[in-house]
């Protein structure tokens, strides 16, 4: 078995396998068996194979198989994203000011976004895909844009008012 099989026997997770395998000088063949994991797993939609296992934070789920050959809970992946999303958003708001240019709205984070002054120069999302970029990719289209109040953006994205700072 793999270690990644043996934690999943074991419901332990790979780095306590590895540790007592060393402790005791054991090895593993380091490949997988086939059969079992062709058992275990699934194919979705997307061609993703996943399988069912236990979480220790979530307990009995699906488990993603990426290509690295790494299995990872499904909802713990997409608790990850959202904690580095919002992480990533905070800071970049930190560094464009904080607070919305047009009425200097500063209270809730999750209000500001991020507006394209020029649409023709936009490569993404800053608050979408973007944070799926490294930060430095980011940081370059966050500087492409203001940051507005969600009243004020819905404001400009409309025709309603103009970029005019207050």
């Amino acid at each position: 078995m793999t270690i990644g099989e043996i934690a999943g026997a074991l419901n332990r997770s790979p780095a306590s396998v590895r540790y007592w395998l060393g402790k005791y000088g054991l090895r593993t063949s380091g490949r997988p068996a086939p059969r079992s994991l062709a058992r275990l797993s699934s194919r979705r939609k997307d061609g993703r194979r996943q399988v069912t296992a236990v979480c220790p934070t979530h307990g009995e789920g699906v488990f993603v198989i990426e290509n690295s050959g790494r299995v990872r809970c499904r909802q713990c992946r997409m608790e990850r994203v959202s904690v580095r999303r919002r992480k990533v958003k905070r800071l970049l708001l930190e560094e464009a000011g904080a607070r919305c240019s047009r009425c200097g709205y500063d209270r809730f984070v999750g209000a500001l976004h991020f507006h394209h002054v020029d649409a023709t120069l936009k490569r993404f999302g800053v608050s979408q895909k973007g944070a799926t970029f490294g930060i430095d990719a980011v940081r370059r289209e966050a500087s492409k844009c203001v940051v507005l109040c969600a009243s004020c953006h819905a404001e400009v994205e409309h025709g309603g008012a103009s970029l005019a700072l207050k």
